[in-house]
């Protein structure tokens, strides 16, 4: 349970302190799933592309 809040805690520093850059990724994402969304990929797949559980949302 420590080393996943350590995770978590890292992860939350990095974002706070590089904004910029998360940002951009975000856009990046965004960008994909409309494409996706677009050609008729299902969320299944759109997760899946991702690296995303089919339990995330």
């Amino acid at each position: 349970m420590h080393l996943k809040w350590d995770r978590y805690a890292q992860e939350l520093a990095f974002a706070e302190d590089h904004p910029d850059f998360v940002k951009k990724i975000e856009e990046k994402v965004i960008d994909k799933v409309e494409r996706m969304l677009k050609k008729g990929a299902s969320m299944d797949k759109i997760r899946t592309s991702l690296g995303l559980s089919n339990n995330s949302k």
